[in-house]
């Protein structure tokens, strides 16, 4: 059953394609993790192919993909070049995404596999919205957000964004200007059945697991305990440690930061609990 998939192209939104790798090892335990991840990242961030690593050398199946207008593109995946693409990013987009990309995921697995999702970020909040997938048999929220809605401008801001269309977000590692369409908001008013995450926590009742950093600058803590309560269960606040749980991009060591060592511990004492 072992197979090795890297950089292949999977179809997402409305036909546009990006990359992913798949890996299931020969001593597969079961469980096989599908990785998303957040806003202004990609499936090469920082450590996020050291954790994928860590875990196949466990017995774990893993998959990590891009989402497919992250501004980045297979020729150049690693570098947010596509300005139009990143521009009309939506949490619709990124959903449609990870459905299909649950689908190639299960289509590799037996039955009695176990498919858990994880997601850092925005992509911890949009995998609890993907829980809600029959298929899917847990999820794994890091440093996830609670709300879409929140994450917009209010106000007199959201009626500036709607009459030129575009607003700017700055990435300090990059130093660019990325732009955001106002088609962004309107994709979330238009579809906030799908995109509500405090409704999708009420009604997901299958195990959950939480983990956010104590010192999280970009994503509250009050946020992780704000989506315990809804799910019902503990969040685990991992002490002295920010957003991404130690790690940066680019990363140039050869093992995780201890942070993120942690959160690897935590999720494979969650996922070998599964039964």
């Amino acid at each position: 059953m072992a197979k090795k998939i890297l950089n292949s192209l999977y179809c997402g939104f409305n036909g546009r394609e990006h990359t992913f790798d798949l890996v299931i090892p020969e001593n597969f335990n079961g469980r096989f993790l599908l990785f998303m991840h957040g806003f202004m990242g990609f499936k090469d961030w920082g450590c996020w192919s050291l954790m994928m690593d860590h875990f196949i050398a466990q017995g774990f199946g893993f998959c990590r993909f891009n989402v497919t207008h992250n501004g980045t593109t297979p020729e150049q995946p690693n570098v947010f070049v596509d300005m139009n693409a990143f521009g009309n990013d939506s949490y619709l987009r990124e959903y449609r995404d990870l459905d299909a990309m649950i689908g190639i995921c299960a289509a590799e697995l037996k039955e009695q596999d176990k498919l858990i999702l994880i997601g850092h970020s925005r992509g911890g909040g949009m995998v609890l919205l993907g829980g809600l997938h029959p298929r899917v048999d847990c999820v794994i929220s890091l440093a996830g957000i609670s709300s879409i809605e929140n994450r917009f401008p209010q106000g007199g801001a959201l009626d500036d964004w709607k009459k030129t269309g575009v607003r700017y977000v700055h990435n300090s590692r990059t130093a660019q200007d990325l732009p955001q369409y106002f088609v962004q908001y309107e994709e979330f008013e238009a579809n906030k059945s799908l995109l509500e995450i405090h409704a999708a926590c009420r009604k997901l009742k299958k195990p959950v697991l939480l983990i956010h950093g104590e010192r999280d600058h970009s994503v509250a803590v009050s946020e992780g305990y704000q989506l315990a309560e809804w799910l019902g269960c503990e969040l685990q606040v991992i002490e002295g440690e920010e957003h991404t749980f130690g790690a940066v991009h680019p990363w140039k060591r050869k093992d995780l930061p201890e942070g993120l060592k942690e959160v690897c511990t935590r999720i494979r004492a969650f996922a070998v609990e599964l039964g």
